[in-house]
């Protein structure tokens, strides 16, 4: 992720295009009364440098990482690629995992996993990839090689283990 990319991500999800005396004060605000785009601005400060070479850059990521643990009691691994116009209404108990895929527009809401579904996925890259516009209501688990098509919704409290190639609500397989 280069420096653009990372400022432009934070242009669209947190920021929203302010400037100037604007820019300071929704930072301000940001850090003290919105925890939504708190833990996006952490995701994505880690996100980026991880992907930088260097120690510094490693050692402010794992640092980042364990910010979103210890205030959202997230996991989300820097390693995961996340599309833009990522939306966390409720940014608790998260976990997304090494080789995730999520596309554009996505949300996640509070104590989703998204990952593998056995011990041992990780290395084999048997993660989920998720579509477009794709919508992960609490608790819901999607899990293993899976494809998530554009504009699913995963029910609350469901466990998808299949592919989900039409568009609509998936309460698990």
């Amino acid at each position: 992720m280069t420096k653009k990319e990372y400022q432009e991500l934070l242009d669209v999800e947190v920021f929203k295009g302010c400037k100037g005396i604007k820019l300071l004060f929704r930072k301000w605000r940001i850090k003290k009364t919105d925890p939504q785009k708190l833990a996006i601005f952490y995701i994505r400060k880690m996100q980026y440098n991880a992907s930088q070479p260097g120690k510094v850059h490693s050692y402010i990521s794992q640092r980042t990482h364990m910010k979103l643990v210890e205030t959202f009691g997230m996991h989300i691994s820097p390693n995961a690629q996340i599309g833009v116009g990522l939306h966390i209404p409720h940014p608790t108990g998260i976990v997304i995992g090494n080789s995730v895929v999520i596309g554009n527009y996505c949300s996640v809401y509070q104590g989703c996993t998204i990952g593998g579904a056995r011990t041992g996925d990780v290395k084999k890259n048997n993660q989920p990839i998720l579509g477009n516009k794709c919508t992960l209501f609490s608790g819901s688990m999607v899990l293993g090689a899976i494809r998530v098509s554009d504009g699913v919704t995963v029910a609350a409290n469901s466990c998808l283990l299949s592919d989900a190639i039409e568009p609509g609500v998936y309460a698990g397989s």
